[in-house]
């Protein structure tokens, strides 16, 4: 492309051919971080105000009861925000899938 500048060229060619593996590599990560579980227990484990969904979900259980009614409420609502996202970068993951099958 004649005339174009490095950042054009980035985002008119480059960049549509790797948005599918962008986009996985977001979806991957992002569900990685909210189903971390480690690091937040050794951290945040001080309050119950800084605690995430998987600390949250842990800590319904007790030395005698498990509050099992409580746990699968939680569950849902913790497939939620990653069900968001994935249903946000599909197209671009399908699209990434059906311009590599076509012959062009």
């Amino acid at each position: 492309m004649n005339g174009c500048n490095v950042p054009l060229t980035f985002f008119r060619i480059i960049y549509p051919l790797i948005a599918p593996m962008t986009a996985t590599i977001v979806i991957l990560n992002a569900l990685w971080v909210w189903n971390d579980f480690l690091l937040p227990l050794l951290v945040l484990n001080k309050s119950n105000s800084f605690w995430t969904m998987p600390i949250f979900m842990f800590n319904f259980k007790n030395q005698y009861s498990f509050e099992s009614n409580l746990v699968f409420a939680a569950f849902p609502l913790a497939l939620l925000p990653v069900i968001i996202l994935y249903s946000s970068m599909q197209r671009y993951i399908i699209a990434g899938l059906t311009n590599g099958a076509l012959k062009g």
